[in-house]
């Protein structure tokens, strides 16, 4: 059964203390990364022996007791069984540049992502990450896709609410996955902060109760706020006068991470060129919008994608458009990502 969907009501003067607890620069910077990114500008790491000593210090503070022994068992396991994968794909850098080279969160947030992997994956979690044969097969119902990149560059995540009964085992079992596998391709090409960053559009406009369940939505924001990938703003969906809107913008803003509240943008427009051009005002092109929108938007799925390495010089191709070019060999040549 799905759990209660109430969910407490943040009033305008919270919200309005919200922000106001934020300085006017990052008011400002929320502000313009939401319509135009972060430009894709690379931090610059200093001495490259400063980095080492930052990882050193990450796992000096995962051995020590500043971290819980439940939150980290899931790490320890997969550095015994797998320590490659762990460097392929969970590499410690990415996780300090998405915490600004501070080693404690950066260690922290190393170990949840393996802590959420096994929660989302089992026995699979210490397996190289990939989409399985059913997990394909759910992604061509098109609740979840990756709509390519908008003007600025950056990724496009597309949630449609109506695609996914929470009557279904297959949703408990498949919505979690893929959006595990999908913000972790983001994240291959974020590495923390260092990308353009990506975007997250929720379709709510079909949703009705049976849609929700308050179990995966917090831990499928939990999965997407502990990538070291750089989200900006998620576009909420509604239809004008919408009643769902009183039920779901609530439960959003109550389970989102505390730094992604602000990122939830409601759009109540109707389908057609009032909700293209509030698109564009967050740099999102008609070309990456679902026809089901009014958009020219029409994905394919790749027919095994696995995590290797992600093609960066094809902006208007997804994620998983680049994946399954690599595996064909077409395209341009795949920029891996080499750890330090």
């Amino acid at each position: 059964m799905p759990f209660s969907i109430n969910a407490p009501v943040l009033s305008d003067e919270e919200l309005q203390s919200m922000k106001d607890s934020l300085s006017s620069g990052e008011r400002a910077r929320l502000q313009y990364e939401a319509h135009f990114g972060s430009g894709g500008e690379v931090r610059s790491l200093g001495d490259v022996n400063i980095l080492k000593a930052k990882i050193e210090e990450m796992y000096q503070i995962i051995n020590s007791n500043k971290i819980r022994v439940s939150e980290k068992e899931c790490f320890q396991f997969a550095m015994e069984q797998c320590p490659d994968l762990v460097e392929k794909e969970s590499n410690p850098t990415w996780f300090l540049l998405k915490e600004s080279l501070d080693a404690a969160k950066a260690a922290q947030r190393l170990v949840d992502y393996w802590r959420l992997k096994q929660a989302v994956y089992g026995a699979e979690a210490y397996e190289p990450l990939q989409l399985t044969t059913q997990d394909q097969a759910y992604l061509r119902k098109g609740g979840w896709a990756d709509l390519g990149k908008d003007r600025n560059g950056r990724n496009i995540i597309y949630l449609d609410g109506s695609k996914n009964p929470t009557d279904s085992k297959e949703f408990y079992e498949r919505s979690p996955r893929i959006c595990f596998y999908l913000f972790h391709l983001v994240s291959l090409e974020n590495r923390g902060r260092d990308g353009a960053g990506c975007i997250l559009i929720l379709n709510k406009r079909e949703a009705r109760y049976h849609n929700l369940d308050r179990r995966t939505i917090r831990l499928q924001m939990n999965i997407i706020e502990m990538m070291p990938c750089n989200l900006q703003v998620i576009l909420a969906l509604f239809k004008p006068g919408s009643f769902m809107v009183k039920t779901i913008l609530p439960i959003l803003r109550w389970m989102a991470p505390k730094g992604y509240i602000m990122l939830v943008q409601p759009i109540f427009h109707g389908i057609g060129n009032d909700l293209i051009q509030e698109f564009e005002k967050y740099g999102v092109l008609p070309i990456n919008i679902p026809e089901s929108l009014g958009g020219g938007r029409e994905w394919k799925f790749p027919s095994s994608p696995e995590v290797e390495t992600v093609n960066e010089t094809c902006p208007k191709k997804s994620l998983l458009e680049a994946v399954a070019n690599k595996e064909r060999g077409e395209g341009p040549p795949v920029k891996k990502t080499k750890g330090v």
